[in-house]
């Protein structure tokens, strides 16, 4: 099904089936494991996306559902855009949506999702939406670790390395960046080592 709504064009392949994020991260029963293995499964879509040149501007807890079968999967694919994005792209401009896309300046690459998949995780963390009270009045996140300073100190660098404005101090680490430029190879592996980390 393909249709334009609000000047966004839309094509609609199949409606995955499963619980919300939200709801199944709420869930007493999900353990650590399961939670860093479905955002594990997010960061290797996104990866997947990059490969063919795109990026999802806007990845949220609204848009990823977990199936039966306890895989993390996308039912909204209409903040996709182009890389790099053409001028005139449509950008949503959400809470989640980095810095430099907001801005239509500056350097917009894979690193851009880094930071939409932090914002994702900082909400899930919460547990609730992004509000404007998330943020300094520069549209800056508020600094992570002095607001939760108990929290796993690799828990907090997850954070500190995705949801930031500045693209160059996200992932990757100067050594991973040699691997892959996106950062998202150094960011699946840190969710798996919080996998082990939580469950130990």
């Amino acid at each position: 099904t393909a249709f334009v709504e609000d000047n966004f064009e839309y094509l609609i392949e199949e409606v995955p089936e499963g619980r919300v994020l939200w709801d199944a991260w709420d869930d007493p029963a999900s353990g650590s494991e399961e939670r860093f293995g479905w955002l594990a499964q997010v960061a290797e879509v996104l990866h997947c996306l990059h490969l063919s040149n795109v990026i999802l501007e806007g990845i949220r807890p609204d848009i990823v559902v977990i199936s039966p079968a306890g895989r993390a999967r996308l039912t909204d694919l209409s903040d996709l855009l182009p890389l790099p994005p053409p001028p005139g792209a449509p950008i949503r401009a959400s809470l989640y949506t980095a810095p430099e896309l907001k801005a239509g300046s500056g350097q917009v690459d894979a690193r851009s999702d880094l930071y939409s998949f932090g914002a994702m995780i900082y909400a899930l963390h919460v547990g609730r939406e992004l509000t404007e009270m998330d943020f300094e009045k520069n549209g800056t996140p508020k600094p992570f670790i002095p607001r939760f300073p108990d929290i796993h100190p690799a828990f907090g660098r997850l954070l500190t390395k995705t949801f930031r404005k500045e693209p160059d101090s996200r992932f990757p680490s100067d050594e991973a960046g040699k691997e892959d430029a996106t950062g998202f190879t150094e960011l699946i592996r840190t969710l798996k080592v919080l996998c082990l980390l939580y469950t130990s």
